[in-house]
């Protein structure tokens, strides 16, 4: 990976270069399904891929920490989530993708800015789209900055009639305490575990107890990376409710996905 090992102006030319891809088809969407425990796709995670001319496809952990590093993240995070309603808004047209949904990764300073929820209403409004078809992940990073500030925003969202996902969980410090008091709808368990259900006891342990945490507190389990039958069955036994990974598909471009 001769981009990580670069001496700073390489960094540089790469950021100057993802400047100027930031709002072209050079930066896209793919659709990783999820699936239903009856093995139907019923919505997507988008994820970003950049299209570079010289280095190919690059994905989100080359090119997010440079928007992070140097300030870009808030222009990035509008760009994958106006891009993320058009594509809910073009599957909504179509009679045999109009009730899919799409999950949308939201970081803590997109949301701690004070124009996300109108921003979002906006575009939802402007594009028709059923609020109820987008899913919002946030990462538990955002459990940790201004809890109130974080609640009101996550009810002001809930209002407009989105979806809440708190993504990566049991990766970070979330205690079940203040998990309780944001209205989340979705759990999604961190992949790292689902990847180690079929070696470590521990870690089974912990996937039982995340699957238990959802059913009590009534919110959907989701588990990514995914990758064999017996990881799935071992999720399905346990009461996982929505599942993604290469044991059915890895993102895909748009028409792929369709």
């Amino acid at each position: 990976d001769h981009l990580s090992m670069s001496p700073e102006s390489d960094r540089y030319r790469l950021l100057n270069e993802f400047k100027a891809a930031l709002g072209t088809d050079a930066l896209e969407l793919h659709y990783q399904p999820q699936m239903d425990d009856n093995g139907e796709v019923i919505g997507a995670e988008a994820l970003c891929r950049w299209q570079h001319p010289d280095l190919g496809t690059l994905l989100p952990e080359r090119f997010v920490p440079l928007t992070e590093q140097f300030g870009l993240i808030r222009e990035f995070g509008n760009f994958v989530l106006s891009k993320g309603v058009a594509q809910l808004a073009r599957w909504q047209r179509d009679e045999a993708t109009e009730g899919l949904r799409l999950a949308v990764n939201v970081n803590a300073q997109s949301l701690s800015c004070n124009d996300f929820v109108s921003n979002l209403a906006s575009l939802l409004d402007t594009h028709g789209v059923d609020p109820g078809l987008l899913t919002l992940e946030l990462t538990e990073s955002i459990t940790t900055g201004d809890r109130k500030q974080i609640g009101r925003r996550m009810h002001a969202l809930k209002a407009l009639g989105v979806r809440l996902s708190l993504d990566d969980f049991g990766s970070g410090h979330s205690s079940l305490a203040h998990l309780k008091g944001l209205p989340f709808d979705e759990l999604k368990i961190d992949g790292s575990f689902v990847a180690d259900i079929e070696s470590g006891v521990s870690d089974r342990a912990l996937v039982k107890s995340i699957l238990g945490t959802a059913r009590t507190l009534k919110l959907t389990a989701v588990a990514e990376h995914v990758e064999n039958a017996r990881q799935e069955a071992f999720l399905r036994a346990f009461g996982c409710d929505v599942f993604q990974g290469y044991h059915y598909s890895p993102a895909l471009p748009e028409n792929a996905f369709a």
